[in-house]
């Protein structure tokens, strides 16, 4: 018994990390497709700052993004994980496999080739 529980632990372990690493990927996609270009303070007639935008530099390049998407099987990849997991994995995985689904559809280039995996 405690060989099966160590494996169910250990399964879950690796799950948690896989789950985690195409959550930080779509964190890095978004930010990166999402990433405008920062225009500076913004000054009130007095003088004042009103507001400041923040320029970031992404780790991930929009060119880097193009790359992955349109020419690696990365996101259909994940699509595939993700499908699986709610096959498989514990229920109290699922609400965080929906999400992330739903993320990797609205960063895919191609939603169809996601929905094709998924089918």
């Amino acid at each position: 018994a405690t060989i099966h529980i160590n494996n169910a632990y250990q399964q879950e372990h690796e799950l948690n990390i896989q789950l985690s690493a195409i959550s930080s990927f779509l964190d890095l996609g978004s930010l990166c497709h999402n990433c405008q270009p920062g225009s500076g303070d913004v000054r009130s007639s007095e003088g004042h700052t009103v507001s400041v935008t923040v320029s970031l530099d992404p780790l991930l390049k929009k060119r880097h993004l193009r790359t992955l998407m349109k020419n690696t099987d990365v996101v259909y990849s994940m699509a595939y994980s993700l499908w699986k997991y709610l096959e498989i994995a514990p229920p109290h995985f699922h609400p965080r496999c929906i999400p992330l689904l739903h993320r990797l559809l609205e960063l895919a280039p191609e939603a169809a080739g996601v929905e094709n995996v998924l089918a």
